[in-house]
């Protein structure tokens, strides 16, 4: 079995960190440029992983928006699947949501 792996790359406004699982995987210096990430099989941990980015936004004299663009450009990372009881849950809270606007 191959380790989990990916790479993307990310741009921010400011500026921003990537981490997984609290480990830095790359940083982006503005939204002009492409700024890589990546993470191998030794980041990864059994069970839940989280990918985090954190942005930075400069304070200016005026208004001052922020964003991030991130992509991923490789990965041979298996998405777990939604249990099918999710599904369920949500459709029966949907069909709640029809009948008590039906009864109103």
């Amino acid at each position: 079995m191959q380790a989990p792996c990916f790479q993307g790359v990310f741009a921010a406004d400011n500026a921003a960190v990537a981490y997984l699982n609290g480990v830095q995987i790359g940083t982006a210096s503005g939204f002009t440029s492409w700024y890589s990430f990546s993470a191998t099989g030794s980041l990864f941990k059994a069970g839940i992983n989280t990918l985090q980015f954190i942005v930075t936004n400069y304070k200016l004299s005026g208004g001052n928006p922020t964003g991030i663009r991130a992509e991923f450009t490789s990965s041979n990372v298996n998405p777990v699947p939604v249990p099918a009881a999710i599904w369920l849950f949500g459709s029966s809270l949907l069909a709640l949501g029809v009948l008590k606007r039906r009864v109103i």
